[in-house]
């Protein structure tokens, strides 16, 4: 029987060449990341996995000093240290924004599609939800055929070379996931909220729908949900609560 180690494992306040995000952002996005991501993640059927978060050193003291929830693994290196101490036939890396949220059912999707070749395989899911916090409704966005949501398996010939390992994993998602296998829609559901990294770094702030228009758009959009039961409903099974949806 084939002995496998997986991982979640989401970027925090990493050094970015587009974009370099403020101490306030950091501390935003780590509670964000306590009241959403992880639930989801401590919400899973299958829940036999290691959570990683990679963080920067530029606010390294706003990371160390945080109250990280005991099943979280925050890593300096990439997480390179901990990787090395992995001794198993596999490394499954699942890889999801630190404002992501996975259905209860995504891991144990993703631990019954790998195929365990000797190389490094891929799984995406390529159609998720977006919530959009801040106009209270869910829309099935368009997507690319490069999202950011995916896992890379190695088999331990790779993951413990890590030059190897690094080059095979550590890239940009429209690299990473291309030829991926695709895994069923709808299991990852991304957050529109006030501190997107994509539209912070355009200086863009998202501006709330007039409750007209909401009523109008939920009268014509397809697509859109708009009703509040229906939305804690489909959330749920993501992890939220019910008095976390406005």
């Amino acid at each position: 029987m084939k002995r496998i180690t997986f991982i979640v494992q989401s970027a925090m306040d990493l050094e970015r060449q587009r974009f370099h995000v403020g101490a306030e952002w950091v501390k935003y996005r780590l509670d964000l990341y306590h009241k959403f991501t992880l639930p989801s993640l401590l919400n899973q059927s299958f829940a036999d996995f290691r959570i990683f978060v990679l963080c920067g050193n530029t606010h390294r003291a706003v990371t160390e000093g945080y109250k990280w929830h005991e099943r979280v693994e925050p890593c300096y290196d990439l997480g390179r240290s901990r990787i090395a101490e992995i001794d198993t036939d596999f490394l499954a890396l699942t890889r999801i924004d630190s404002d992501d949220l996975m259905h209860r059912e995504a891991m144990a999707e993703v631990r019954d599609r790998i195929s365990f070749i000797d190389d490094r395989e891929c799984l995406v899911f390529r159609k998720p939800l977006e919530w959009e916090k801040i106009n209270r409704v869910i829309r099935h966005p368009f997507t690319g055929m490069s999202p950011p949501f995916f896992t890379h398996v190695f088999p331990r010939r790779i993951y413990q070379d890590w030059a190897t390992f690094s080059k095979l994993h550590h890239l940009r998602h429209q690299k990473a996931a291309l030829g991926a296998k695709s895994l069923s829609s709808y299991k990852i559901c991304t957050i529109s909220h006030l501190h997107n990294i994509s539209r912070d770094r355009k200086g863009i702030k998202p501006k709330p729908f007039p409750e007209a228009q909401r009523r109008e758009l939920g009268n014509k959009s397809e697509g859109v949900i708009f009703d509040r039961d229906k939305i804690i409903n489909i959330l749920k099974d993501f992890g939220v609560k019910e008095e976390d949806v406005e």
